[in-house]
């Protein structure tokens, strides 16, 4: 599910989409850099929201984590790919 919208990552994504795709667990860092969360996932047993796609709040450096993208089945969902070419626009 896309959280921020207007962020140029996620421009044109579905605000909700499917992936068959790996959940990764992640809690946050008390002591880490401050991240901004654009899209999360939901697990489908547990229904608990993960942090998919995100950046790092850094003064000087363009930094995504994008934890989607196991194998062809993500690698090939529309989605996923405008989330791949947006990122490399955003950095770029």
């Amino acid at each position: 599910m896309v959280r921020k919208p207007d962020h140029p990552i996620m421009k044109g994504v579905p605000a909700k989409f499917r992936i068959v795709d790996e959940l990764y667990r992640w809690e946050k860092d008390p002591e880490g850099t401050e991240i901004e969360v654009l899209a999360v996932g939901k697990g489908l047993e547990t229904g608990a929201e993960y942090p998919v796609i995100w950046i790092v709040n850094h003064p000087t450096a363009k930094i995504i984590g994008n934890t989607l993208g196991h194998d062809d089945r993500a690698h090939n969902h529309k989605a996923y790919k405008t989330i791949l070419n947006n990122s490399i626009d955003w950095v770029d």
